[in-house]
């Protein structure tokens, strides 16, 4: 997790300037701005729904919405690539200047054509409901997948209100890591950890070759009772990716952070950053399921924890009664942030020299972190407010 740590700031702002300028030949890799800010964990995209909804997004203490669109609905048939619903949602987000996190969504949206195409299949009972989903690791199912993820990448890579990229996989949801069914199920169909690990590790590597440009995600859940595939898979993630690889929990609430999910809170607080979704709606299920606090209780520990970025859903960010915790908690976010534009590269919490690097790299190859008035040029506005931040220090 980031640290709150005195800044390492040169004694003179016009020395530091010139080395900025001067060190363009020295320059290292980047890391794009982790993500920050209260989201809304809001419906899919879909013919007949929006991700990108106005009433949310008018909410000043809002900074943006989970973008979750089918694989289906992107790539009807195989190779035949329609970008229109994606397009048009991130029309609405730019008109009613709003961030997205973006999340292609397998599972019941992964597409029919697959099977057709020889991919493997299996039926799981889980909660008295009867699903079928295609073999994570089956050789069909992946390379289709992985060239879906290279297609998205090569549109979307960049795209200025994309913030953070969800690593997604065939799983119980097409979400969230864990499979549903039993052990004996999985192995019916080859299931060993190491079947299900390298498939994942291949998705993450698929996802970190496409969108270099921005910050990347992955759930992590116990996967058929066993942490051992969130633990390898995280550990695989930050050894390749970096530090613009980050854990999401997609099942945020105190209990279950503090005593249902023990190993998987320790994954996320261990991430070079960590991101939540709210597991459940207050407004629609009722205070109890988060445990002591109901909702205010689970933002005030995702604070206490130094989580800096979290998904809510919209049902309770329109609560006119979950209001004054939900805007506590999103200046909170917001004044938690370690220090500011300019806090670029590990360690964070720190202003150093591995900050300019990172934001020379990023601005001499037009990458986002170094775009620090978001207007889509790079020029010398953004070193002044790199300049001004950095001599700012942290708070």
């Amino acid at each position: 997790m980031r640290s709150q740590r005195s800044a390492v700031v040169p004694k003179a702002s016009l020395a530091c300037r010139a080395f900025l300028i001067a060190s363009c030949a020295s320059i290292v890799s980047a890391s794009p701005h982790a993500p920050r800010g209260l989201y809304c964990s809001c419906p899919p995209t879909n013919a007949n729904s929006h991700s990108v909804l106005e009433d949310v997004a008018s909410l000043d203490h809002v900074d943006g919405t989970l973008l979750r669109i089918g694989w289906d609905a992107l790539e009807p048939m195989p190779g035949n690539y329609d970008w229109s619903l994606l397009d048009a949602e991130l029309t609405r987000a730019e008109q009613f200047d709003t961030d997205v996190a973006l999340a292609i969504v397998l599972g019941n949206s992964a597409p029919a054509w697959l099977e057709q195409a020889g991919a493997e299949t299996i039926t799981v009972t889980f909660f008295d409901q009867t699903f079928e989903r295609y073999v994570p690791w089956d050789t069909v199912l992946l390379s289709n997948w992985t060239e879906m993820i290279a297609q998205a990448g090569a549109r979307y890579d960049g795209h200025p209100r994309i913030k953070l990229v969800h690593i997604t996989h065939e799983t119980g949801n097409g979400f969230e890591m864990q499979l549903r069914g039993t052990l004996a199920d999985w192995q019916s169909v080859g299931y060993t950890h190491d079947r299900y690990t390298d498939s994942y590790k291949a998705v993450i590597d698929a996802f970190a070759a496409a969108f270099p440009s921005h910050p990347l995600d992955v759930d992590v859940h116990p996967v058929l009772d066993s942490d051992a595939v969130a633990q390898d898979v995280a550990e695989y993630g930050l050894a390749t990716i970096g530090q613009r690889f980050g854990i999401l929990a997609a099942w945020w609430t105190q209990n279950n952070a503090q005593h249902v999910y023990p190993a998987m809170n320790t994954i996320l607080l261990d991430a070079p950053f960590s991101a939540i979704q709210v597991a459940r709606s207050e407004t629609v299920h009722g205070p109890e399921i988060f445990g002591e606090g109901g909702l205010s209780g689970a933002l005030q520990l995702a604070i206490d924890s130094g989580i800096g970025y979290a998904e809510v859903w919209n049902a309770d960010l329109l609560n006119p009664s979950l209001q004054p915790s939900i805007v506590a908690f999103a200046d909170a976010l917001d004044a938690a942030a370690p220090c500011g534009d300019a806090d670029l590269a590990e360690p964070f919490g720190v202003l150093d020299l591995a900050d300019i690097n990172a934001f020379l790299t990023a601005f001499q190859n037009a990458e986002p972190a170094g775009d620090l008035t978001c207007d889509g040029v790079f020029d010398l506005a953004d070193l002044g407010q790199f300049v001004g931040a950095f001599v700012a220090g942290c708070p």
